[in-house]
């Protein structure tokens, strides 16, 4: 460009520079903002409750789990739940249940609570299987594997945290499960991401012909359902209803009540993918759960003290005796009939076993005397009997009139 050309390029009034300024400006903020588009990958909302909702980042293995509000009760309900999905993380993973792999329960793992309020990030600091996990905190950054990077967290206003996603079921098993249980009409409203496990139902219709709210990609699969689906996708594809039963009692409930110190109330089991093409068993949603232990109560029973009272919040017992609470677990349990199976189903003798397998196998690798082991032994036996005793009275309550389950 020659001297006469440059300085026919100036601005020549004050107005003319001004308004040059002003779009090289939005240029730059243009250009800001696409940069930043670029940078934040899309959330995408994969479900909700009456709680919050769970985004998703399709970039991530992780998902966010935001509550609706941004109180105080809000935030201490989250916190609450993070920290039991930690404790049965480390439980689930610290000892293992018998059983194939696919038939263990796996618990998504948490990895950071982010505070909006005061622009923190809480971390779990890892401990060995029972110990109660502690807790650093940090400013916002992005290093773990589990971390969202600033910019992703700027987009929750509310406590949120992060955990492992519970990978969707391959197309194969998706595709089977919508050409034997939904009507065909239906398939371009849903999808199947998950099957949620209702081992305690055997009387679902054979086709879905409507489609309940909330129920448009993680369908229900009861006994019978689950049974047809695991011969037309071949067996050895998938575990044995049997298998399954058995990893609730003992790679789930069993470790909740003993290893997390949790009553397992509301938890959702489904069947997720895993790797390429095969399937795993996950428990998650933890919310709605309550401790009846204190924290790592079996790793603090390392003498003969039969005074310690290791009970807890609304289960605590002023004599420290663990059966009431064993006998409320088992009743909670017996008023969620969808997951766990009944005892007067054939699946229950598979469940029982894992449960009470588990329970003695848990005290043999723990520090507790012989005392603590015959008290705690005899309160899961109790757990199983009440159990049974509820669902008699159940079933003869539906005897005498006519209706069966």
């Amino acid at each position: 460009m020659d001297e006469q050309s440059k300085a026919d390029d100036l601005p020549t009034t004050l107005e003319d520079a001004l308004e040059r300024l002003r779009l090289a400006n939005k240029r730059t903020d243009d250009l800001r903002a696409h940069l930043y588009e670029e940078r934040v990958p899309s959330l995408i909302l994969l479900g909700e409750g009456s709680f919050g909702q769970i985004f998703y980042v399709l970039t991530q293995s992780v998902v966010f789990k935001a509550c609706f509000t941004s109180d105080d009760e809000a935030a201490t309900q989250l916190k609450h739940e993070f920290r039991l999905c930690a404790a049965m993380n480390a439980a689930a993973s610290g000892h293992q249940g018998g059983g194939s792999r696919a038939s263990s329960f796996v618990v998504p793992r948490p990895w950071t609570l982010w505070k909006p309020a005061t622009s923190e990030l809480v971390d779990l600091e890892w401990s060995p299987p029972l110990a109660p996990p502690s807790e650093t905190r940090r400013p916002p950054r992005s290093s773990s594997p589990g971390d969202a990077t600033p910019s992703v967290w700027d987009s929750f206003s509310t406590p949120t945290f992060v955990l492992d996603v519970v990978p969707a079921l391959a197309l194969p098993y998706a595709d089977t499960f919508l050409s034997l249980f939904v009507a065909p009409e239906l398939h371009s409203q849903c999808g199947v991401r998950l099957l949620r496990l209702y081992l305690g139902r055997d009387d679902f219709p054979a086709v879905t012909a409507t489609l309940q709210p909330g129920l448009r990609s993680d369908f229900p699969l009861d006994i019978r359902r689950y049974d047809r689906f695991r011969q037309a996708m071949a067996p050895s594809r998938l575990p044995e209803a049997e298998a399954i039963a058995t990893g609730m009692g003992a790679a789930l409930l069993a470790k909740m009540h003993w290893c997390a110190g949790i009553n397992g109330r509301d938890v959702e089991l489904v069947l997720g993918g895993y790797g390429v093409g095969s399937v795993q068993c996950y428990a998650f949603d933890f919310n709605q759960c309550q401790r009846w232990l204190i924290p790592n109560a079996l790793g603090v029973l390392l003498d003969d003290d039969l005074d310690r009272n290791i009970t807890e919040g609304t289960y605590f017992d002023p004599d420290g005796d663990l059966v009431p609470g064993a006998k409320r677990l088992a009743m909670l349990i017996s008023g969620q009939e969808l997951y766990y199976p009944r005892p007067h189903q054939p699946l229950y003798a598979a469940f029982k076993t894992g449960y009470l397998a588990t329970v003695a196998s848990i005290l043999e690798g723990r520090g507790p005397s012989q005392s603590w082991h015959t008290r705690i032994s005899r309160a899961s036996e109790a757990f199983c009997a009440e159990f049974e005793r509820l669902n008699a009275e159940k079933q003869g309550r539906r005897g005498r009139i006519g209706r069966r389950v």
